[in-house]
């Protein structure tokens, strides 16, 4: 019998297809590169290309492999975890975050809800989901003393629930905070990451809706926010389009960073905002630096919360950008990636550990 070819038109199509697939298989690591690039016009054309495509892929579950060999995420396309040690000293400054104790689950009782437990992967390695755990927990209520026999004590059973929220410079301290919490049982930690998201384009991601979903669910005593790699972009805001740094685009993102905070602490949960560090980019670090004044001026507004200057924490002893940071040891760490922008692991340890300084001037953790 005789073969059959193909005729051209069929390759054609069969070529288009593959390429299709395959882009879609792809789409989820082509995202997050086009997210690591310096800001360019060519990254905000990168993103929306690679954006589509990985919206499309998680719609269709083709980023599926790509997540499995990732580690563990959520459904919605969010890492997510619980969960080593880093520098016992930092550089940079912080406000206090005042009366933890007093008002975060008052009448609540998680029992049943069943949270995720990872372990944070080591440098080069990726996470895996290890067990799954359920929590108890009930009210907590103390004097607001900050003496340390009477801060409120977290324990095993009734844990210290961290809610760690945010872009892609999240990430790596999401998985620092794990690692503090492998130190330190009596402290539970959920992360939430989305590369390319920000509170400027909530119709790419609804960060208020994810935040109120995680309050509802997991019902932290403290909220930890990192948001600005991706808000230089135009805001649509009552039909217009407001351009970055405009008074209009400014009031806006001020009032969304306002209420972004106000969602948290209206529930009894405390903030804890983490600004953006010093980037490789002179241009680039100007516009954390800008960001960071509305992070920073909402926190001083509202009691509950309490800003973290990463700006200066990841800024060398001349105030310059520097990949490589002296660590408590003594010792050089490279604490940023190649692209001068997202945290190693050592930088992931560092801004936990800045986090924790802040938690810890409030609660005490049961060893």
């Amino acid at each position: 019998m005789r073969r059959r070819l193909l005729r051209p038109w069929q390759v054609v199509v069969i070529i288009v297809v593959a390429l299709l697939v395959g882009a879609l298989l792809g789409a989820e690591p082509l995202h997050s590169r086009a997210d690591s690039l310096d800001p360019s016009p060519w990254r905000t054309a990168a993103l929306a290309v690679t954006g589509s495509l990985a919206e499309v892929s998680e719609f269709l579950h083709l980023d599926r492999p790509w997540k499995w060999a990732s580690g563990p995420s959520e459904a919605d396309g969010e890492s997510a975890g619980s969960g080593s040690s880093g520098p016992s000293t930092v550089m940079g400054t912080t406000t206090t975050l005042n009366g933890l104790a007093g008002s975060t689950t008052s009448g609540h009782t998680s029992a049943g809800h069943a949270t995720a437990s990872t372990s944070a992967p080591a440098a080069g390695s990726s996470s895996t989901t290890t067990s799954s755990s359920t929590t108890t927990s009930s009210s907590t209520t103390t004097s607001s003393s900050t003496t340390t026999t009477t801060l409120p004590l977290f324990t095993v059973e009734e844990p210290l629930r961290v809610l760690m929220v945010g872009d892609s410079m999240m990430t790596m301290v999401g998985y620092g905070m794990m690692r503090q919490a492998e130190r330190h049982p009596a402290m539970e930690v959920q992360v939430a990451t989305k590369v390319s998201s920000g509170l400027v384009r909530p119709d790419f991601f609804d960060w208020p809706k994810r935040i109120a979903r995680g309050l509802s669910e997991f019902h932290p005593h403290v909220v930890v926010m990192i948001f600005g790699g991706n808000e230089k972009q135009t805001m649509r805001h009552e039909g217009k389009s407001l351009q970055p740094f405009s008074e209009a685009w400014s009031a806006e993102y001020a009032r969304r960073v306002t209420g972004a905070i106000a969602m948290c602490t209206d529930t009894g949960a405390r903030v804890i905002w983490m600004g953006m560090p010093i980037m490789r980019s002179p241009k680039f670090s100007e516009t954390c630096r800008r960001l960071n004044v509305f992070y920073a001026t909402a926190c001083a507004e509202n009691p509950d919360a309490a800003y973290v200057d990463g700006y200066s924490l990841f800024a060398d002893e001349s105030g310059q950008y520097s990949a490589y940071l002296v660590d408590s040891a003594g010792q050089r760490k490279l604490m940023r990636e190649k692209d001068g922008i997202h945290l190693t692991n050592a930088g992931g340890d560092r801004a936990a550990v800045a986090v924790m300084q802040v938690l810890l001037e409030s609660v005490r953790l049961e060893k």
